[in-house]
C-alpha cells in the first residue's frame, strides 16, 4: 500500500463508518418481524390496512436497499425509495463502489413506533428502534462486526399501491 493510501485508509474508514451510522447499508427483516406500535398517533388512527402495509413495505424497502447495495445497481431502489433517502442511498453505492470499503447491517428486529399520521394520510412519521450487526468490509474482507441498538426517525408517503420511505435518518435519542 502506497504512504498516500495508508494515510487515506483510516479516514476513509472513519468516514465510511460514521455515514453508516446515518443509513444503513443491507438489512433482510421479512414483514413478520417488524412490530408496528401506532398508539398514541395522531391526529389521524392509523387503520389496519395502513398498519398491515407499512409493515409490508418497510420490509420490502429494507431488502429492496440490500439487493441494491450487493450489486452495487441503485435502479431497483425505485420501487420503495423516494426523496433524500433514495439520493442518500445511491451515494452511498457510488461512494463504495469507488473505496471498495463496504458498510454492512444484517438487521435483526424492528420496533416501529407511529409517531404523526395527519388527518390527510399523506404521510406517516415512525420512530424505528433496530437492533443489526454492523459489519465493515475492505475489498470484501470483514475487517469490524458487531451488533448495535440504532434509532431511525422514518418518513413515509403513500403511493398509488405502496407505501415508499422518503427520509431514514439515523438519531442518537427520540
Amino acid at each position: 500500500m502506497s504512504g498516500r493510501m495508508k494515510f487515506c485508509f483510516p479516514a476513509m474508514l472513519a468516514a465510511t463508518f460514521c455515514f453508516a451510522l446515518v443509513f444503513p447499508a443491507s438489512a433482510s427483516v421479512p414483514a413478520s418481524d417488524i412490530q408496528l406500535n401506532v398508539s398514541g398517533a395522531g391526529p389521524r388512527e392509523v387503520e389496519d390496512t395502513v398498519q398491515q402495509s407499512v409493515q409490508r413495505d418497510y420490509a420490502q424497502a429494507w431488502q429492496t436497499m440490500e439487493a441494491a447495495l450487493e450489486s452495487g445497481d441503485a435502479s431497483g431502489l425505485n420501487q420503495y425509495w423516494v426523496g433524500v433517502a433514495h439520493d442518500k442511498l445511491t451515494q452511498k453505492i457510488q461512494d463504495e463502489r469507488r473505496t471498495n470499503v463496504r458498510v454492512r447491517y444484517q438487521d435483526k428486529s424492528h420496533h416501529l413506533q407511529a409517531v404523526y399520521y395527519p388527518t390527510d394520510g399523506a404521510a406517516l412519521l415512525l420512530h424505528d428502534n433496530a437492533e443489526v450487526e454492523l459489519q465493515v468490509l475492505d475489498s470484501g474482507k470483514l475487517i469490524h462486526s458487531q451488533t448495535i441498538h440504532e434509532k431511525y426517525v422514518v418518513l413515509m408517503t403513500p403511493g398509488q399501491d405502496r407505501w415508499f420511505v422518503r427520509v431514514l435518518q439515523s438519531v442518537p435519542n427520540f
